[in-house]
């Protein structure tokens, strides 16, 4: 997607450099031509941003370790949580509540997309408290992480959201969805968490 956008850009700067070099003696010749280099370049801008976007998510072969989550109780209902991922950057994290829950989303291609090689492709994007007591859910103060960074991005350059809302503009999506996973929160329990095709699954580590 990259590449084509390269290019995209580069037709349409080559277009408009031709315009701009026609406008002196034929303005309107000229201007048609910086015209038609605007098409391509916004086109190969838009791609970029698009590609850009794709880069924030994994790609999904066969089960691929997620995290890690390690738990020390700090108080009633509250937790430090250690998040560590698979290249060995970790985060801390305070959350309320008697479980976590580690949400994902994802996206599944077709059609031209897949024949370019890509393949489902997820993302992290929020680990939670959770209670298990249905009012205290209700009422009780929740604690949420954005674990995407993409939080910021308006829906037009967030290519899951852009894809949720706008499908027919996006052919080649199979499907955009959201997974997540939750178990208890408890001092010194670690987790693992891998996903599939299916979703996120999380397991229990064996104490060391």
């Amino acid at each position: 997607m990259v590449y084509v956008a390269l290019i995209l850009a580069i037709i349409g700067l080559v277009l408009m450099a031709h315009g701009l070099r026609h406008c002196r003696h034929h303005p309107v010749k000229g201007l048609l031509r910086c015209g038609g280099g605007l098409v391509p370049l916004l086109a190969g801008l838009l791609l970029a941003v698009l590609g850009l976007n794709l880069q924030t998510y994994q790609r999904l072969t066969d089960e691929l370790p997620v995290a890690e989550l390690r738990f020390e109780k700090i108080g009633r209902q509250a937790y430090s949580a250690e998040l560590i991922y698979p290249d060995g950057q970790h985060q801390q994290y305070l959350l309320a509540g008697d479980d976590w829950r580690l949400e994902a989303q994802f996206l599944k291609w077709k059609g031209w997309a897949t024949v370019l090689g890509l393949k489902p492709q997820f993302r992290l994007e929020r680990l939670a408290g959770r209670y298990q007591d249905i009012e205290q859910e209700r009422q009780a103060d929740h604690s949420v992480v954005d674990l995407s960074g993409n939080q910021a991005l308006p829906a037009q350059l967030d290519l899951w959201k852009f894809a949720q809302r706008r499908p027919r503009l996006t052919p080649m999506i199979d499907a955009t969805y959201g997974t997540a996973t939750y178990l208890p929160m408890r001092d010194g329990v670690n987790y693992r968490v891998t996903v599939t095709n299916s979703g996120l699954i999380a397991r229990e580590l064996a104490p060391q």
